[in-house]
């Protein structure tokens, strides 16, 4: 038998690209390309939107309202091209979270760690999503961005407690927002038209829906460095 072929990820240069054109870069480089390099190949197209792979065996974090319906299947895309078929196996509509659990894995994949701490305002994110392709814009596309703010619930329209000024567009919904150690501190999952601020799922509400949906062993994982 010949060996599968190698895939690349024709993605990754955005990643170095949105680090060395950072504005008030206050860290070293090369750690943080280092970092996101690692998480960048969990980073996942799903449903028209975006995602985040949590375990070996595939389990992806997006949003609700990308999701839409517990048992819903959906295809889900990672950077190297590689493509899964999925269910949704946990939703909360509350929170805006669901988790789309891949089939027929043959091989670990690429995921990401959840952070043991909610962002505290100031802290630095990079955003790795998919905006809407119909207006010009390119998958995984890599944003930086500082948190704002950070409550545990945002009063009205939906809006995740978790302020942020990290670039997004429509399709980015469940785009994971990490920090500078490679760590998903929040979820994007919309944007208030009255401020321009965008908004997402914080790191308490996400580890408090995983161990609702008995995954809560998931965010002790490291991600993998691929790609």
């Amino acid at each position: 038998r010949s060996a599968p072929p190698v895939r690349t990820n024709p993605h990754m240069r955005k990643v170095d690209r949105a680090i060395e054109f950072a504005q008030g870069y206050e860290d070293d480089e090369r750690r943080v390309e280092r970092n996101i390099r690692a998480v960048q190949p969990a980073c996942v197209w799903v449903n028209g939107a975006s995602g985040v792979n949590l375990s070996a065996d595939g389990a992806v974090l997006t949003n609700a309202h990308v999701a839409d319906n517990l048992h819903a299947w959906m295809k889900v895309s990672f950077p190297d091209g590689s493509e899964y078929w999925g269910q949704c196996t946990a939703i909360d509509h509350n929170r805006d979270l669901a988790i789309i659990k891949l089939h027929n894995v043959q091989s670990a994949l690429p995921y990401a760690p959840l952070a043991s701490n909610k962002p505290g305002a100031g802290t630095p994110v990079v955003c790795i999503g998919q905006p809407d392709p119909s207006a010009g814009y390119e998958n995984w596309h890599v944003s930086v961005g500082k948190i704002h703010e950070n409550k545990r619930t945002h009063p009205w329209r939906g809006l995740g407690g978790v302020a942020h000024t990290a670039w997004t567009y429509w399709g980015n919904s469940g785009s994971p927002l990490f920090n500078y150690d490679g760590e998903i501190v929040a979820l994007h999952n919309t944007w208030d038209s009255t401020t321009a601020l965008r908004h997402a799922v914080p790191q308490d509400q996400i580890a408090a829906f995983l161990q609702w949906a008995g995954l809560h062993q998931l965010h002790v994982h490291r991600g993998e460095t691929t790609g």
